[in-house]
């Protein structure tokens, strides 16, 4: 694949699974807004589909990752796509899916909410943690699938298993909740930028784990 293909390829990736996450938060969004006795608005409306869209983009940034692990690599290399291409293919189009994922965050909060500065930082470095964090564990889980076969899997189920438990548990302890009534001096306090640094540089170390764990494997379509 030419340059020109693997960006029209990842890109339009890319966009799907902003799509898919948009979906799935457009309708947690209004199940909300239904089963409340009281119509959310302004910044309490900006804020739940934040969370909403933190919490579905990182199932999105896993469940895509592990997914094309499975089934978009092992068939661009039967395509005689090099593994270090499909690999790093795959670890710059999951960058543009948290890209998106942030300005589409940005985008809502400058609609329904207020637009300051500070709240655009703090969003724009939530969503890319989380995006990056998660992308970033999708990647090693993928690869360990198709490195080890069924060890992988039960590695694989074994992590979903506590990260959804712990989101669960985030949900449930009120975490939808966790931005109403913030302050701007709050919020500017919650600077999640090297936190979302730190998750750049563990997701670039995972995609290049990812592509040693997958650069000898014999992939069977």
């Amino acid at each position: 694949m030419r340059l020109k293909s693997h960006l029209k390829y990842w890109g339009r990736n890319a966009f799907v699974w902003t799509g898919i996450s948009l979906v799935c938060v457009l309708g947690f969004w209004i199940m909300n807004e239904l089963s409340s006795a009281k119509y959310i608005q302004g910044i309490g409306l900006a804020s739940t589909f934040l969370v909403y869209l933190t919490v579905v983009g990182a199932f999105v940034s896993m469940i895509a990752v592990i997914s094309t692990f499975q089934t978009e690599i092992p068939r661009l290399v039967s395509m005689n796509v090099t593994r270090k291409a499909a690999v790093w293919g795959l670890t710059a189009g999951h960058a543009a899916t948290a890209l998106l994922h942030m300005l589409l965050g940005i985008l809502i909060w400058c609609i329904f909410g207020i637009g300051e500065a500070e709240m655009v930082v703090f969003i724009a470095s939530l969503i890319t943690s989380v995006m990056l964090g998660f992308g970033g564990f999708g990647m090693l889980l993928g690869a360990s699938v198709l490195r080890w076969g069924k060890i992988g899997t039960i590695i694989m189920a074994a992590a979903i298993m506590v990260i959804t438990i712990g989101i669960s548990a985030f949900i449930a302890m009120g975490g939808k909740d966790s931005f109403r009534g913030f302050s701007m001096e709050t919020v500017a306090e919650l600077n999640f930028w090297p936190l979302a640094l730190a998750m750049a540089a563990f997701y670039l170390l995972a995609g290049a784990a990812g592509f040693m764990l997958t650069r000898k494997i014999e992939v069977r379509v």
